[in-house]
């Protein structure tokens, strides 16, 4: 699937000889997945009880998040600055291909 994903525009799915599904991998992964994983390293953790009413999740010095796919990354950066934290890393994992076709063949069961 990783192949499929980076040489790809667009894709179908054939399940028992009919196409199930067949689009721009971007508009296939959104009809199943509405948000991407972020992770942010900041030096401390402070004002927990802020960050949790935030949504964000605490281990250690670092902070994740299920971010919605409409939602600007950045912002999460400017508001934890805006907070005073000093930020050191930041990661996003966004479902891949194969994960769509996870879940579409769970869906379908």
């Amino acid at each position: 699937m990783h192949e499929v994903e980076q040489l790809c525009e667009r894709v179908a799915f054939i399940d028992g000889g009919i196409v199930s599904d067949i689009g721009t991998i971007e508009a296939l992964k959104s009809k199943k997945f509405s948000t991407y994983h972020v992770r942010i390293g900041v030096v401390k953790v402070k004002y927990k009880d802020m960050l949790v009413s935030q949504g964000f999740k605490i281990n250690g010095n670092v902070l994740t998040k299920d971010v919605d796919n409409r939602e600007d990354p950045a912002e999460l950066i400017r508001f934890l600055v805006n907070k005073g934290y000093d930020v050191i890393s930041f990661e996003t994992k966004h479902p891949t291909l194969e994960d769509y076709f996870i879940k579409m063949t769970r869906d379908r069961k």
